[in-house]
């Protein structure tokens, strides 16, 4: 084999310090096209739940670690903090999004603003969104995307009280599949399943081959962004309107997962 004389781009990632999941689903779908390079991001002090503090703060760090990925001159980079980018509403986004640009150097992609780029993308104005999320992060979710103009038909997560241990965040693509079945609305434009932590990219086809509409994770609303930030080629799956490609190709493992 030739010894090569390119260089593939480069992806930084700000990635929350307790998630495992952003990452994989990262290299999976950039692997052989990009090479992904990582910094967590933490808040100071534990917080019992999530709240407006804890985003402040973390977002903060956020701007921190942009300043030190840029030291590698990143072709684009992603925050995969969800409810972090979305829970000052879209022009808070906005903001957070030229911050992190000006000290990265480079395109910025948050989850929030990938979702509604995709739902803009398939004409999807009514949305069944599930998600893993106690209650407060689901408020300020349900207001991002109404007040996105996004038409709400039905939000269902965490109906435990908080704080629960374990986070509904740490199921199992299994257990995704069948919390998803029991809640989606069908009569919705797609179905969105937020959250970069929560292995929902694994459970995208099998509920592609059940449900009737596009399904829409935070992480490959967030890659897709990405890959077009840095002028990578698409992956089929990521190509297509409702990624019929990579539903067809697994159809027949959905009953298995049920």
């Amino acid at each position: 084999m030739p010894l090569s004389d390119t260089t593939l781009p480069r992806i930084g990632a700000l990635v929350p310090a307790g998630n495992v999941t952003f990452e994989p689903d990262l290299w999976r779908d950039l692997g052989g096209h990009a090479t992904v390079h990582s910094h967590r991001v933490a808040t100071r002090r534990a917080y019992p739940t999530e709240c407006a503090e804890s985003m402040i703060e973390a977002n903060v760090a956020a701007v921190t670690g942009a300043a030190l990925l840029a030291r590698i001159r990143p072709d684009a980079l992603a925050y995969g903090f969800t409810t972090a980018s979305f829970f000052e509403q879209r022009a808070g986004a906005m903001q957070l999004r030229g911050r992190l640009q000006e000290e990265a150097g480079c395109p910025v992609v948050l989850p929030s603003l990938a979702i509604l780029d995709r739902l803009t993308e398939l004409s999807a104005w009514r949305v069944s969104v599930i998600t893993p999320y106690p209650s407060w992060n689901n408020e300020v979710l349900h207001a991002f995307l109404e007040d996105a103009g996004t038409k709400v038909m039905n939000l269902v997560g965490d109906t435990r009280p908080a704080p629960q241990s374990p986070p509904l965040w740490t199921q199992t693509p299994r257990e995704i599949f069948e919390h998803v079945m029991r809640h989606a609305d069908r009569r919705a434009d797609a179905v969105l399943l937020p959250c970069t932590a929560w292995r929902a990219r694994e459970a995208v086809p099998y509920l592609l081959a059940e449900l009737a509409v596009p399904v829409i994770t935070a992480n490959q609303a967030t890659i897709l962004s990405l890959m077009r930030a840095a002028h990578l080629p698409l992956p089929g799956f990521l190509a297509g309107p409702a990624h019929r490609n990579e539903a067809s190709a697994h159809g027949t493992a959905a009953a298995k997962a049920g």
